[in-house]
């Protein structure tokens, strides 16, 4: 069987190219190939930004979606926070609240609060996500009112979950407070209050025990020593207040002086009250709202001149 020629022998023979009529004696110009290399270079920068372009896709998401933009902004802004958090009563929640009435106006106050603080929360949480997947930080002229936007919802969101898990703190103990023999402070039972012990006592006021808020557990440990001491006083003389015992002139000086003793509390407590600043209690502050409010409205102005572009 004869040797078939090998790819180098085929090469050499395709190269050889046939001589032209008039042309004879002549050695036969080789082609040029230059369209063929052309071709293929421009086929190889073609798919090369093919390529590119699907990897951009994939990276960076595509061109900016301003009208995502707008509309996550817009899902934060639709929440008027001043107006749904203005009837919490801060200060009358510092006081304890030691009037039914005033009590469970401010619990309901309390309730609504929580639910805004969270949702508001979320929505700002959500919207930072939302910005970021519509491409904000491809765009230089919405990305750095981004930055400080994000900086501020940062600082301000965690502020509010921790300040939405104390007013809750506050509920369960005013729920514990009002179900208990403490509701004799209002109400003038004050048998029942002589039957609790320290020990009851502190269940009670458990719940302001594990706020978040430095103020507002010290503020509770204030109000559980004055509440001991009352229940205590009680306590001591209820057999002589339901008339079983006889008050001599020698127990009538006692009275007043575990009086004196109980008043000490009570005053002691209310100073704490009156030197405390209510925008001290939490630690979400109007300023932390405020700043945010002002990087979402900068933020809003610069998204809706790109729509209009």
């Amino acid at each position: 069987m004869e040797n078939e020629p090998n790819i180098f022998e085929q090469a050499a023979a395709q190269s050889v190219q046939p001589v032209q009529p008039g042309q004879e004696g002549q050695t036969a110009a080789p082609k040029k190939k230059t369209g063929l290399i052309i071709g293929i270079v421009v086929g190889a920068l073609v798919l090369i930004g093919a390529i590119v372009a699907v990897v951009l896709v994939l990276v960076l998401g595509g061109k900016p979606d301003y009208e995502q933009m707008g509309k996550a902004v817009s899902s934060v802004r639709e929440i008027d926070l001043d107006s749904e958090m203005s009837s919490l009563d801060v200060e009358n929640l510092a006081e304890g609240n030691l009037s039914k009435v005033s009590h469970d106006r401010t619990v309901k106050d309390a309730r609504e609060a929580v639910s805004t603080l969270r949702n508001y929360a979320d929505k700002v949480d959500a919207s930072v996500k939302d910005l970021e997947k519509a491409g904000i930080a491809k765009d230089e002229k919405t990305k750095k009112h981004f930055d400080e936007y994000k900086k501020q919802a940062e600082n301000m969101t965690p502020k509010m979950r921790s300040m939405a898990n104390d007013l809750e703190k506050y509920i369960e103990f005013g729920e514990k407070y009002y179900n208990s023999a403490l509701k004799g402070i209002d109400t003038g039972d004050y048998e029942a209050l002589a039957t609790l012990k320290d020990s009851e006592i502190d269940a009670i006021f458990e719940p302001l025990m594990n706020v978040e808020s430095k103020a507002l557990k010290e503020l509770g440990e204030a109000m559980s020593e004055m509440v001991k001491v009352l229940a205590q006083f009680y306590a001591k003389y209820a057999d002589y207040m339901d008339g079983t015992k006889e008050v001599t002139a020698e127990i009538r000086d006692q009275v007043l002086a575990d009086m004196e003793a109980v008043e000490a509390k009570q005053d002691e407590l209310g100073d704490k009250i009156n030197s405390m600043d209510m925008n001290d209690i939490f630690e979400l502050k109007e300023e932390d709202v405020a700043n945010f409010e002002k990087a979402l409205d900068k933020l809003n102005e610069v998204i809706d001149e790109q729509l209009d572009i």
